[in-house]
Order: C-alpha cells, then structure tokens, then sequence
C-alpha cells in the first residue's frame, strides 16, 4: 500500500521546484541590476533610460510569470489533491477501525449466547428426572430445548455480523488504493 502512495511525498520536489523558481527570479534580478549599472554608466537621457529600465522590468516580471505560472498552478492543484486524499484515506481508515471494534464486539455477543445456550442445553439433558408419563417429558424438555435453540440462533446471528463485518473491512482495505486511484484520475 506504501508504493501506491509515494505521490504523497512528493513536497520534496515541489520545494525543489520552488527553489529553482527562486534562483531563477535572482539570476533575472541580478542581470537587470547589471543592465541597469551598465545604463547609467554609459550615460544618456535619464528620463529614457528611467523608461527603458521600466519596461525591461515589466517584461521580465511578465515574461517569469508566464514561464513559471503552470509549475505554481500544478504545485498548487498536487497540494489540494494531497490534502483532499488523505482526509479521505484517514476517514476510510477510521471507518474500518470501527468496523473492526463492532466485529469484535459482535463476536463476544456471540460466543456469550453461545456459552449460555450449551450451559442451559447441558443443564437440562444432564439432570437426571424420573418422568412417569410421556406427556411430563414432553412438557420438561421441550420448552427447554426450544429456549436453548432459540439461544443458539441468537449467537449465530452475532457470529454472521461478526463475519460480515470482517468481510466488510477487508472489503474496505482492498479497495482503498482503487479509491484513491480513482479520485485522483
């Protein structure tokens, strides 16, 4: 999951982008300031010179911000998306945090009805009766059996949640990387 995710670390480069943008605003700065040194050392007209020193600097600006307005524009899209991307990385991930607390859960619900219902089970068959008519036997065991059973299809009912919500998670894992992939395209 770390190899898909590598794009997010990305701010190095983009630092090293802006480096480069920087240096290069002060090579062109400092060529101005020796083209404006070699103007005034060569003498003339000021108010020219004051005019032409004008509109150099109005050309290079423009001609900077041309020349490096998509690489900020891209630097500034690849930070929103980054952040947009993991926010939704950090919800899905707690999302299959709690599923995975409701799984548990889920399984100690489980096992619990499960341990209760063999108890009553366990109880009922082991005590020994002496019964004189069919009808006591069927009067004794049977609400009994049926409350056990009835027990019994309560834990298994936990126990599918429980599996489900395992299911769920996994589910929910191995499509992250699809879902991000899918955002950022």
């Amino acid at each position: 999951m770390a190899g898909i995710f590598q794009f997010l670390t990305k701010d190095k480069v983009i630092d090293k982008r802006a480096e480069r943008i920087e240096i290069a605003k002060r090579k062109r700065a400092r060529t101005f300031k020796n083209f404006e040194a070699t103007l005034k050392t060569a003498g003339g007209d000021t108010a020219k010179t004051a005019q032409l020193l004008t509109d150099l600097e109005q050309r290079l600006i423009q001609q900077l911000d041309e020349k490096y307005k998509d690489e900020i524009q891209q630097e500034s899209n690849f930070k929103a998306i980054k952040l947009h991307t993991l926010s939704i990385i950090t919800h899905v991930e707690s999302y299959i945090g709690t599923i995975k607390k409701n799984s548990v859960i889920n399984l100690i619900i489980g096992i619990c009805a499960t341990l209760t219902g063999i108890a009553i089970l366990s109880v009922t068959i082991f005590t020994t009766r002496t019964f004189l008519t069919l009808n006591d036997f069927v009067v004794y065991y049977v609400p009994r059996l049926f409350f056990a059973g009835f027990i019994q299809l309560f834990a298994f009912f936990f126990l599918r949640l429980y599996k489900s919500n395992l299911e769920d998670g996994n589910t929910f894992k191995t499509s992250l990387p699809t879902l991000v992939l899918r955002h950022l395209l």
